[in-house]
């Protein structure tokens, strides 16, 4: 969304028609709106558009300024639980149904069992006010490998921006997606999350946003289809 909050902050809509939008809605389970900043929520348009399936908002932290948040969140089993306890309560007082929860720090040893507390409890207190909710956590690398029997649980990221990913994003994501529902077996049965996928405007296409969008997302759905099909 680059960055979040740009066209999509106006309550009653914006007037820019190449303002990011999506229109394939049954090939999203969950819709997480995502920034850097401490804690993302989504703006109502997105609330209201994609509540029918899920939408997140995002608590982040990252960089030095995470390290000192990671310190004050991870204190005492106490902090930790008031912590999540706050973030219950915004996502019940502003109607999006779940967080995603994206620790890009590193943990000191006995922050860990805190870490858990804050989940476990965000969780279950996301469950006791919206039964329907959801909590999704990001990373570490290894979640497929230890997931077992949970393994669909685990979202097996796909970056369109390319960072450090196989096969660079952009359109080369979608042999991405191929790959990892046949080849890869340690990602076999998992889910998938495209990421920053309001980054296909920068592939170099002459075509528009709106027709280089659905002509990626056919490609995705038949991957998807075929993978259902064979499953």
């Amino acid at each position: 969304m680059q960055g979040g909050y740009v066209n999509d902050k106006w309550v009653q809509g914006g007037t820019n028609p190449d303002a990011y939008a999506t229109w394939h809605w049954y090939l999203i389970d969950v819709f997480v709106y995502f920034s850097h900043s401490l804690v993302t929520l989504p703006p109502p348009c997105w609330t209201n558009t994609a509540h029918r399936r899920g939408v997140f908002g995002t608590f982040i932290t990252e960089w030095d300024e995470g390290k000192l948040v990671r310190n004050k969140l991870l204190a005492t089993m106490k902090s930790a639980r008031m912590n999540a306890e706050r973030l219950a309560e915004l996502a019940v007082d502003l109607g999006f149904d779940g967080w995603l929860i994206n620790m890009e720090v590193n943990l000191h040893k006995q922050q860990i069992l805190n870490l858990e507390e804050f989940v476990s409890h965000l969780t279950h207190t996301m469950h006791s006010l919206m039964p329907e909710s959801l909590v999704i956590c990001n990373y570490p690398d290894l979640s497929a490998a230890v997931a077992g029997n949970r393994k669909f649980d685990v979202y097996m990221g796909m970056d369109v921006f390319g960072r450090k990913t196989f096969g660079g994003g952009q359109w080369n994501v979608v042999s991405t997606l191929s790959l990892s529902n046949h080849v890869i077996p340690l990602l076999v049965g998992t889910d998938h999350c495209l990421n920053v996928v309001h980054d296909l405007r920068k592939c170099k296409r002459q075509a528009s946003f709106q027709a280089l969008t659905n002509l990626i997302l056919f490609r995705v759905k038949a991957i998807v289809f075929l993978s259902r099909a064979t499953s």
